[in-house]
């Protein structure tokens, strides 16, 4: 799968996303749309509870949880140029 990382020496964007979905530690898993919306910032425990349904929920642009703050879908992350 073709997941999206920073190389680690590049602080500034690091900082700039940590804040921007208010991430607090590792491990960490947002997931986002095709349209930078996230679907879920509960990814580690939505992962730990259902694995691959999880990730076949989010490919569907399915919420996991209803008690998730956001709503989004899953192959927006390969696009998102804000990001990039």
């Amino acid at each position: 799968m073709p997941w999206k990382a920073l190389p680690y020496p590049d602080r500034a964007r690091k900082q700039t996303l940590s804040e921007k979905f208010n991430v607090t530690g590792i491990p960490c898993l947002i997931v986002l749309s095709s349209t930078c919306e996230v679907l879920t910032s509960e990814g580690v425990a939505e992962i730990s509870a259902s694995g691959a349904d999880a990730i076949r929920r989010w490919s569907q642009g399915k919420v996991f949880r209803s008690n998730i703050k956001y709503s989004v879908t899953w192959k927006m992350i390969l696009h998102c140029k804000q990001f990039s």
